[in-house]
């Protein structure tokens, strides 16, 4: 007999800019990892936002153990046995590791195999040695190298998020969520990961792993949940040999996001000789007029530290960068404007938005040489060239007056590209970029990629969705070893 321990019902939940989830069904099993995958927009946060207790459903029934569940809070999801873990730590900083792990005291043993008994009163109150000592039989027995006494804002991401992981276990989770934690981890380090859910499955933990890494998801889960528009169009085996072509037929299923090849690049608009980015990485590599580049890169920090050299924000330490033929010495916001280069990340805060202006006030910022006349501004003109610009980037009349702040992941990115069009870019870098936007906006993002790049724009796009990038880019190009290189691409 199956041992069910959640069972999803019909779940609806809409926002005001409409429907995220459309009559979701979907059963877990006891000590089994089921996994949800789906294109940003699709509705897999909302579901697991529901789930742990941090958003309420529309509709539908949820059972946990039978029973029905409504958490309505987090602190009540976790007294359930139901748990998340995020991208960001929910650890507290200003505290020690060992601290961190000591707040689960009734689940805080001596040794692994005593680790979900509880410890006696008489430990209740301990010194910071004993507290210490408890601690680390723990992070050895889980093969953690962080020292207990060490502060949480001190750790390594990759520390950070295994005694977070370790924390959760320890409270012996009926359903434990993990939420994306795996883009940010070094590859090397996933494997540990991957060990502490084939120990969790085997207490009887159910685990849902939320992941835009597809190769991950299908080696961890047994199952796996496909969601699009928001809905599940099918629930599908781990080692489904026909997953990874299903997946490419919902991403490419709109025309709108069909690339466009370039039969023969024009000239060189950027080239990358020989850049340090990050500890391991280095990338070589010539983006061409009115051409999409993709870099297919699932490490989120070698993303990030790729992107912080090319826009300054790093220093660079060795090799050349090169726009338009002229080599750049240094590298600033400022020399970017300059040579008509933008970069528009997803996943942090974005340089082309002034958070807390308008959306009108940002455009305008951004478009000030064209609403000049004679030498002195018009303030009328640039508003109505703000207002057109908007437009013709998807931002609707109501959202002109808005902060950029309280603008959807969607609407800031069309701001971003908008600001960028105001500036006169013609080299776009772009870093996951379609991070938690929804799909309609997708759409529009596209789309206007599309006008840009066929009036000569060149495009940098970094992303971790391999069918997203195939299905864009002129030319894909990935880690081989330890290089980013266009002598390896697709």
């Amino acid at each position: 007999m199956i041992d069910e321990i959640l069972n999803i019902r019909h779940i609806r939940k809409s926002f005001p800019y409409g429907i995220v989830l459309d009559d979701i069904s979907l059963n877990v099993i006891k000590g089994e990892c089921m996994g949800i995958i789906g294109e940003n927009g699709s509705g897999k946060s909302v579901l697991i936002r529901i789930l742990a207790g941090e958003l309420e459903k529309d509709q539908g029934e949820i059972y946990l153990e039978g029973r029905r569940y409504e958490p309505g809070d987090i602190s009540t999801a976790q007294e359930q046995g139901v748990y998340r873990i995020a991208q960001k730590s929910m650890l507290l900083e200003d505290m020690t590791a060992a601290e961190n792990l000591i707040c689960v005291h009734p689940y805080f043993g001596r040794r692994l195999k005593d680790a979900l008994c509880q410890i006696p009163a008489r430990h209740l109150f301990m010194t910071a040695r004993k507290i210490n000592a408890l601690a680390k039989a723990c992070l050895d027995e889980f093969g953690i190298a962080a020292a207990p006494d060490t502060m949480v804002k001190d750790l390594s991401p990759v520390e950070k998020k295994q005694v977070e992981f370790l924390k959760v276990i320890l409270k012996n989770p009926k359903v434990l969520i993990l939420d994306d934690i795996f883009s940010s981890l070094d590859m090397d380090r996933q494997p540990w990961f991957a060990r502490q859910i084939a120990m969790a499955k085997e207490r009887g933990t159910a685990i849902v792993v939320v992941s835009q890494n597809l190769n991950l998801v299908t080696e961890l889960c047994d199952r796996i949940a496909i969601m699009q528009d928001s809905q599940i169009v099918q629930v599908v085996d781990g080692d489904d040999i026909y997953l990874s072509s299903l997946l490419a037929v919902l991403r490419r299923g709109d025309a709108a996001i069909q690339r466009e090849r370039t039969c023969k690049p024009a000239k060189k608009t950027l080239e990358v000789k020989q850049v340090r980015a990050g500890k391991n990485i280095e990338a070589s590599f010539s983006l061409y007029e009115g051409e999409v580049l993709g870099i297919y890169i699932s490490d989120t920090l070698a993303a990030d530290s790729l992107v912080r050299v090319l826009s300054g924000q790093k220093q660079l330490v060795s090799g050349e960068i090169i726009v338009c033929g002229k080599k750049l010495e240094t590298i600033s916001l400022e020399q970017l404007a300059d040579n008509k280069i933008c970069v528009i990340s997803g996943e942090d805060l974005n340089q082309m938005l002034l958070y807390e202006d308008t959306v009108l006030d940002n455009i305008g910022f951004f478009a000030m040489k064209r609403a000049v006349h004679y030498g002195i501004r018009n303030l009328k003109m640039e508003r109505l060239a703000a207002s057109e610009l908007a437009a013709e980037c998807g931002l609707s009349p109501n959202e002109l007056h808005l902060e950029a702040s309280f603008l959807s992941a969607g609407a800031r990115q069309k701001l971003a590209f908008a600001n960028s069009i105001a500036l006169g870019t013609r080299i776009y870098i772009l870093n996951h970029i379609m991070s938690h936007v929804d799909y309609q906006s997708q759409k529009i993002l596209y789309e206007k990629m599309g006008e840009l790049k066929r009036d000569g724009a060149s495009f940098l796009f970094i992303g971790k969705e391999f069918e997203e990038l195939r299905t864009i880019s002129d030319r894909m190009i990935y880690v081989v070893g330890s290089q980013i290189s266009d002598r390896w691409f697709y």
